[in-house]
């Protein structure tokens, strides 16, 4: 965090910059002006209104950095690439200073965007393939031992794998709770099939499907955690526990 002071008797700047996707910027994260670090990320909030509020403090000596005419782009940190920051931008000198607890918008430098949606679509894709490759498996080894996949539980699979696509998918947030507690009673039902299937089924279940379905429950942990609803898969988590050990 910035000190209060930054060795004049002036406070920093504080102001929100509202951005509807923050690829993966975070608290501590640095400000930049033309390669000079004038500030740092004081906090990241997730809105009722599905984007994100990121509080910036900007040192004294460039206040007069953050402008009408500033733009506030999300970026690589110039000395560590492994960092987000946020960068501002001057479109032209001398514009009026934003004042003291404002909230701008943030924009997307050009490219950015595209990058951002073909990394979604490409993780979307990957995640939709490794899917429906475990399930595919599953068929294969069950046919293998003169086994049959229940209809019904081959359709809830289906069903899992369409809801961790479209997480995947998601652009702007990650999943309402809505959409979690719709995923837990999906996984509810599959367990419950589970319970009924043979012993031969269910291993097969247990070694090809589960730790497909532990994989995509990782990343929507991920997702979550940048909002600490970790906990919101607490209950998924013990229903995939219990498969495990049946």
């Amino acid at each position: 965090m910035l000190p209060l002071l930054w060795g004049c008797s002036e406070n920093p700047l504080i102001i929100q910059v509202r951005y509807a996707e923050v690829l993966g910027l975070k608290q501590n994260d640095p400000v930049y002006f033309d390669q000079n670090k004038i500030g740092e990320v004081q906090k990241v909030t997730y809105t009722q209104q599905g984007d994100y509020l990121v509080e910036i403090s900007i040192t004294p000596d460039f206040k007069n950095t953050a402008t009408e005419d500033s733009k506030f782009f999300i970026g690589n940190d110039p000395v560590n690439q492994q960092t987000k920051a946020v960068i501002i931008m001057q479109e032209k000198p001398g514009g009026k200073a934003i004042e003291q607890g404002t909230i701008v918008q943030g924009s997307v430098q050009t490219g950015l965007l595209d990058e951002m949606m073909s990394s979604f679509r490409r993780n979307a894709i990957i995640a939709e393939n490794e899917m429906r490759k475990a399930v595919q498996q599953l068929e294969k080894s069950l046919r293998g031992s003169s086994q049959k996949l229940d209809k019904e539980m081959s359709v809830l699979l289906d069903d899992l794998s369409r809801q961790f696509r479209e997480f995947n998918e998601e652009i702007k947030k990650v999943p309402d709770s809505r959409e979690v507690k719709q995923l837990e009673e999906s996984i509810r039902l599959f367990a419950e099939e589970f319970n009924k299937a043979q012993e031969n089924v269910r291993d097969h279940i247990r070694n090809e499907v589960i730790p497909q379905l532990r994989k995509e429950l990782d990343r929507l942990r991920e997702q979550l955690h940048e909002e600490g609803r970790e906990k919101e898969t607490e209950t998924i988590d013990k229903k995939i526990d219990e498969m495990s050990r049946i």
